[in-house]
């Protein structure tokens, strides 16, 4: 029983949280505007292939790496991909070398990225995960399941030493049973077999058996404050390591932030004054 109500758990939050992000993409599905067979048409992105003729313009989501043939004014944001939030200028020229990083790569525009100015044209080139950004996606997916996180292996040690001291336990009390009934002249088939029943029933007693399903619990109590504040969690275990972070790294101003340069501090005639307020309010 305890282990149904354990698994109905995590299934439905799955479920729920599957159901819920499926939602959110139905919401969000781009359309992205394709020259096919010399006329423009508005497709859905995930119908996009290599060698489709895209039409982009200001405010636009790029929806797949494409190579620019054609581009007026158009500079691109490429913060998503590569951090910067100064937009980059784009153009079609052919650019000789080889092996250039992201941002010197003026005649593509990526998957992800936002158009800042202008309009332009493009060949796809890449979609999907053999996208610069689905590289980066499928490599963050390949460092590691989240099942491996500290309360996973806590749980699965303290198993380990739990089924240790059963098996001792329950080796104590054979050995005791059986002792006591050969001193009392007793040892017989029915009596043997009775007593190694009551010997397992007596050790299987020091089994916290509630123990999953009291982590599950405790963990869907957080699942359900995030869900409060508008944050969908698909798997439980992502709750335990959530809780355990304390440092953010990040790379730039910028990423994480609203890219507003402020003044908290200034000098002037040999003295330092403080600015209140916050951003540019």
């Amino acid at each position: 029983g305890v282990i149904i109500a354990n698994s109905l758990t995590a299934i439905i939050q799955q479920y729920r949280a599957q159901k819920a992000l499926e939602s959110l993409k139905k919401i969000s599905a781009l359309t992205t505007t394709v020259i096919r067979d010399g006329t423009q048409i508005e497709i859905e992105t995930r119908e996009l292939v290599p060698g489709d003729i895209i039409v982009i313009n200001q405010g636009d989501k790029i929806p797949a790496d494409s190579r620019l043939i054609e581009s007026i004014n158009l500079s691109i944001n490429e913060a998503p991909l590569t951090g910067e939030s100064v937009s980059i200028e784009k153009n079609e020229n052919i650019i000789e070398k080889k092996e250039l990083p992201l941002q010197k790569q003026l005649n593509m525009a990526f998957m992800g990225t936002y158009v800042a100015t202008g309009r332009g044209k493009a060949i796809v080139a890449r979609t999907g995960i053999r996208t610069e950004i689905g590289k980066i996606s499928q490599t963050l997916n390949e460092m590691g399941s989240i099942e491996d996180i500290p309360l996973t292996r806590k749980m699965n040690n303290f198993a380990k030493w739990l089924v240790i001291i059963v098996f001792i336990n329950l080796s104590i009390l054979v050995i005791y049973k059986l002792s006591v009934l050969a001193l009392l002249d007793i040892f017989t088939s029915e009596n043997i077999k009775g007593e190694l029943i009551a010997a397992i029933i007596r050790s299987m007693n020091v089994i916290p058996i509630n123990l999953p399903i009291l982590t599950t619990l405790v963990m869907l109590t957080g699942v359900l404050n995030l869900a409060k504040t508008g944050v969908i969690i698909r798997n439980l275990s992502a709750i335990e390591s959530m809780g355990r972070v304390s440092v953010i790294c990040t790379d730039k101003t910028g990423t994480i932030t609203k890219n507003e340069m402020t003044v908290i501090k200034f000098w002037f005639d040999d003295k330092i004054y403080e600015v209140s307020g916050v951003g540019y309010d």
